[in-house]
C-alpha cells in the first residue's frame, strides 16, 4: 500500500486504482470490453493518471498521448468535479462527447473508466479547428481529427449497459481488495492499525525523516492493572476499556499521526514532525485523558490509568524502529518506577 492509515483505518486514503487492482488485470479487462463494445476504453486513476493503454489512444483527448505524459485529464472535462456522481458526461472544448464512470471502493472513488470521445461530424471539422487553435501542429491535428470515431445519435444507448457492467465489475474487485487489505493491517478489536503495519509505516517514516531532517517521536502507552480489570470485571469489560482508550488516543493526536494496538494492553503512537518537548506534552495529555475516562460495569466505575514512555529521533541515538522502541520502553519503565516510589508511604 502506498498510503498510510492516518490516525486509524477509518481514515484510510487510497486514490490510486492500481493499489487495489493490478494494472495487468485492468488492461486485460479493458481489452476485452473494448473489443466487445467496439469503442476504445481507458482506466484513469482518481488523480488523473493513466492506468492503462489503448491501441486507439489517439481517439481520446489530445492530452492523452501514447507516451502517457499527461498526468491529468483535460481540464475542460471536469472529471474531478463529478467524483461523487453515479455517472458523468462532459462537454469537451472540441465539441466531443466524453463519458467517465467512477470506480468505487466502498464509498471512495479510486478511478474512472473513460470511453472514447465521439463526434457526430464526419471528419470532425470542429475538433480539427479546436486542435489547431490549441497549438497542435497541423499534421498531428489532422491525424487526430480523422481518427475520431463517428457515433450515431443512439451510440450511448447501445454501449451504456456494457459500460455500467464494466464499472460495477471493477468496483466490486476494488472493494473486495480494499477489504482484504484492511484485514491484514487492522486490529479487529479496536479498529486501529496492527503492530505489523505500524512497524512498516514507522520504518518508512524514519527513512524519510533522515533524508529531510525532521523529528519523529514514538509513544508507548501501557495501561495499569489491566489483568486485574479482566479478572475482576470480565473480558467483555476489558475489551470496552481497550476500545475506549483507543478512541481517546485517536481524539488527542493529529490527522498526520498514527496509532496502533501493540499488544494486549499497550498502544503505539507515531508523532510526525514532533520533537521531544512536543511528544512529552502529548504523553502527559494522554495519561490525563485516560485517567479521566468514564467506564462503568455493573454500576461500578472502572478505574483506568496508563503510563507512557517516549523516544524521539534524532534526539536519542535510535535511528531504526527497534532501537526507538527499546528507548521508549526503557522510558516507560522509569516512569513506572518513579510513580511507584511516589506512591510508597513515607517512613514514620
Amino acid at each position: 500500500m502506498k498510503r498510510y492509515i492516518t490516525k486509524s483505518t477509518d481514515d484510510i486514503v487510497l486514490d490510486d486504482l492500481t493499489e487495489l487492482v493490478s494494472e495487468t488485470t485492468l488492461q486485460q479487462v479493458q481489452d476485452t470490453f473494448t473489443e466487445a463494445l467496439g469503442i476504445p476504453i481507458l482506466f484513469v486513476s482518481s488523480n488523473g493518471r493513466l492506468v492503462t493503454m489503448s491501441e486507439k489512444l489517439e481517439t481520446f483527448c489530445w492530452q492523452f498521448t501514447r507516451q502517457g505524459k499527461a498526468k491529468k485529464p483535460c481540464r475542460n472535462c471536469g472529471r474531478h468535479e463529478a467524483a461523487g456522481s453515479a455517472h458523468s458526461e462532459f462537454d469537451c472544448s472540441m465539441d466531443l462527447t466524453d463519458i467517465a464512470l467512477p470506480i468505487k471502493a466502498g464509498d471512495e472513488t479510486v478511478g474512472y473508466v473513460v470511453t472514447s470521445l465521439v463526434t457526430t461530424e464526419p471528419g470532425a471539422p470542429s475538433a480539427l479547428a479546436a486542435a489547431l487553435d490549441s497549438g497542435i501542429p497541423a499534421p498531428k491535428a489532422v491525424k487526430y481529427a480523422s481518427s475520431i470515431p463517428v457515433g450515431a445519435p443512439d451510440w450511448k444507448n447501445k454501449v451504456w449497459p456494457g459500460l455500467t457492467a464494466l464499472q460495477s465489475m471493477v468496483s466490486e474487485l476494488a472493494t473486495a481488495s480494499r477489504g482484504n487489505m484492511l484485514h491484514t493491517i487492522v486490529d479487529p478489536l479496536t479498529g486501529l492499525a496492527n503492530r505489523a503495519y505500524f512497524w512498516e509505516c514507522i520504518s518508512r517514516e524514519l527513512e524519510t525523516a533522515k533524508t529531510h531532517n525532521y523529528p519523529i517521536s514514538l509513544l508507548l502507552v501501557d495501561l495499569d492493572g489491566f489483568k486485574e480489570i479482566n479478572s475482576v470485571h470480565g473480558h467483555v469489560t476489558g475489551d470496552r476499556v481497550l476500545q475506549s482508550v483507543g478512541k481517546i488516543i485517536l481524539k488527542e493526536i493529529r490527522s498526520s499521526d498514527l496509532v496502533a494496538r501493540y499488544a494486549g494492553d499497550s498502544f503505539l503512537v507515531m508523532l510526525r514532525c514532533a520533537d521531544q518537548a512536543g511528544a512529552e506534552i502529548v504523553a502527559w495529555r494522554l495519561d490525563k485523558r485516560i485517567a479521566a475516562c468514564d467506564i462503568v460495569s455493573r454500576g461500578q466505575k472502572i478505574p483506568v490509568s496508563a503510563h507512557t514512555g517516549l523516544a524521539t529521533f534524532p534526539t536519542c541515538a535510535a535511528n531504526d524502529p527497534d532501537t526507538l522502541f527499546k528507548t521508549a520502553f526503557a522510558d516507560l519503565c522509569r516512569s513506572r518506577e518513579s510513580s511507584e516510589m511516589l506512591d510508597q508511604p513515607k517512613a514514620a
